[in-house]
């Protein structure tokens, strides 16, 4: 596979992990590669940012190896990078603001653009957040749309 410049980055958050890949997991098991290995070719295939494309708050990484004692911790970095980069934005106890800031922060560089990635049930505790609000450069996709962005990034560079 080679390198792939994508249009935007990723965050993802707690729920994300725990409902949609989790249950994808569960419910689809014939579909191969599963999410966390397309999120692997993804993070590692990425021109500019290799490694560390999908970011997740390290305080959310963390909560998924205590939460999921089979979890590798390897598997889970290779799939996700824990963002170490900003101290005072990893302070913040309310997980949706959290990952508004780190999305705000990812798109003060190129490409840009940042997508948060979550569950149906989070989409609107992000987009009536305050630090939501006119922010253009972020945007939020569940459901359906998650799984299809997911799928369109795994394509692109895994067709070349």
């Amino acid at each position: 596979m080679t390198k792939t410049s994508f249009p935007f980055r990723l965050v993802f958050d707690y729920e994300f992990y725990d409902k949609v890949i989790k249950e994808n997991a569960k419910t689809n098991p014939q579909d191969r590669p599963g999410l966390l290995t397309k999120l692997m070719y993804v993070n590692s295939n990425s021109k500019e940012y290799g490694r560390r494309h999908n970011i997740m708050s390290m305080k959310t990484f963390n909560k998924i190896l205590t939460d999921n004692s089979s979890m590798s911790k390897s598997l889970l970095r290779a799939s996700f990078y824990p963002s170490e980069n900003s101290s005072e934005i990893e302070v913040i106890d309310d997980e949706i603001e959290r990952n508004i800031k780190y999305a705000i922060d990812l798109a003060s560089s190129y490409p840009y653009k940042t997508i948060i990635l979550t569950t149906l049930a989070n989409e609107k505790k992000y987009l009536t957040n305050s630090h939501y609000a006119g922010v253009k450069e972020i945007s939020v996709k569940s459901g359906n749309e998650s799984l299809i962005l997911l799928n369109d990034f795994w394509d692109s560079c895994s067709q070349k």
